[in-house]
């Protein structure tokens, strides 16, 4: 009997760390064709695609769509993408298409899916992130797929509000959440050495992307964050890279040069998921605007300082300090630390146990459904 086929599209780490142990799962009892995003194979993003190499999994598809990073073009890109993958989807048939999030590149390969009439299951919809432009291509993404695996309650209720059916709108927790939960941390005396930390340093992790729905333009807000961190003897600062986001690779250029003159820091491309959680464990807080602060983070019992709206809109756990982008206001909350610190409780918005198992599960009763013409619901 022949596996039926699902098509998995990752498009950068930012999903490919996430969808990995799902992938895995699903590789048991399905046939899994890899479509992998031109990101990942980019050297100024960590030349990612040698994550998925070290797991050995099976590429069906790379995407090598030019993109200029001093200046992405996103309409030409997703243009470009759609043609792309339009024919390898025609080529490999799958039964199921699965993506995660809500990336532009991610939304190429949904419109491909889309009008090819495929099955599509999307993870992380009914989200809100005020601060990028990837809260509308959420929503875009949400409204092109049949099947929908959410992350919390609250999110599910918005879905449902914007037309989707209930019945196919399923909350069984975040796989990020577990991940960090299920990872095996590498003890602080061997990632201080690893990364050459001084061992008396108070370790701070900092990932910070462009704000792409914001007043504040771009080279601001990254002059606005970095200011804030001059002058710093207080603790050690590891950066991680930005995004492939209008932007992101000046940020990285910028983030680069910070190191160059700012003793106690260290730029990382790319750290893997292992050792970023791993540093996180050995971390005083967490510092920036990334989503892995609101998901995982908490789930180690560490403080998350997001700073600005690239966020904003998302369900908080008690332990995440918001923090306008403004240089005085950066600096006063770490200056304060420890007063917000006595202050802070933990809490686990979207950690479920078995999520796996139940994603897993409900995806091998979607796939053998018949496709069926998407309806409009209303109560």
């Amino acid at each position: 009997m022949f596996k039926k086929k699902i098509a998995v599209y990752t498009g950068s780490r930012s999903d490919y760390e996430i969808l990995r142990p799902l992938i895995f799962k699903l590789k048991n009892s399905h046939d899994i064709k890899l479509f992998v995003g031109p990101h990942h194979f980019q050297k100024k993003f960590g030349n990612t695609f040698k994550l998925i190499k070290k797991d050995k999994l099976k590429i069906c598809y790379k995407c090598l769509t030019n993109v200029n990073y001093n200046n992405v073009d996103i309409n030409k890109f997703i243009q470009d993408s759609i043609f792309k993958y339009k024919n390898q989807l025609i080529k490999t048939k799958p039964d199921l298409v699965l993506i995660l999030g809500d990336r532009y590149e991610v939304l190429s390969f949904v419109i491909a899916s889309f009008f090819l009439n495929l099955k599509i299951c999307h993870l992380h919809g009914g989200e809100v992130t005020h601060g990028s432009f990837d809260d509308t291509i959420r929503h875009m993404i949400s409204k092109m797929s049949d099947y929908h695996f959410v992350t919390n309650d609250k999110y599910k209720k918005r879905l449902i509000s914007m037309g989707e059916n209930p019945k196919n709108i399923y909350n069984f927790g975040s796989i990020g959440a577990l991940n960090i939960k299920n990872t095996k941390m590498i003890p602080k005396k061997k990632m201080y050495k690893k990364f050459n930390i001084p061992n008396n340093c108070k370790l701070v992790i900092i990932t910070f992307h462009p704000e792409t729905n914001s007043k504040i333009l771009f080279k601001k807000q990254i002059n606005l964050f970095l200011n804030a961190l001059k002058k710093n003897s207080r603790y050690f600062l590891l950066f991680t890279g930005c995004n492939a986001d209008p932007y992101g690779n000046y940020f990285n250029i910028k983030i680069k040069q910070f190191v160059l003159k700012n003793k106690n820091s260290l730029f990382v491309e790319n750290l893997g998921g292992e050792d970023y959680f791993s540093l996180i464990k050995c971390s005083e807080f967490v510092l920036g605007n990334s989503s892995s602060g609101i998901y995982e983070v908490p789930n180690i019992k560490k403080i998350t300082i997001n700073v600005g709206s690239r966020q904003s809109g998302r369900l908080m756990p008690k332990s995440v300090i918001n923090c306008e982008l403004k240089t005085l206001k950066i600096r006063q909350i770490l200056n304060n630390f420890n007063y917000y610190k006595k202050k802070i409780k933990f809490n686990n918005l979207f950690y479920k146990k078995n999520v796996l198992f139940k994603i897993n599960d409900q995806i091998r009763k979607i796939i053998n459904l018949d496709k069926k013409v998407k309806i409009f619901y209303k109560k």
